[in-house]
């Protein structure tokens, strides 16, 4: 691997959670509510919040479109699942 790219992904994780826990409470919050769209950015922040929060403060909501793909919402609900995230699913075809 060029060394450039090369990364300490542990230490990389811990920022992103302190700096997550110091927005929160910089901003009086508790808890986090954020869409969960079964694709890789949004399992990131999902999983680097509920760590950050704790599982019981966070609220995924899964926004499917017509258009969506079943396996993608499949995928935001096995994470959820997997580290128990409660989740809210709002339709969002008009």
């Amino acid at each position: 691997m060029d060394p450039l790219l090369a990364f300490d992904v542990e230490s990389a994780k811990r920022r992103c959670v302190e700096f997550i826990r110091r927005c929160l409470a910089d901003a009086g919050l508790q808890k986090v509510v954020l869409g969960l769209s079964g694709g890789v950015d949004s399992a990131v922040v999902a999983v680097l919040c509920a760590e950050a929060a704790g599982r019981d403060n966070i609220i995924a909501l899964l926004m499917p479109y017509k258009t969506s793909s079943p396996s993608a919402i499949e995928d935001a609900e096995e994470l959820a699942r997997l580290f128990g995230i409660k989740t809210e699913t709002l339709d969002i075809t008009p």
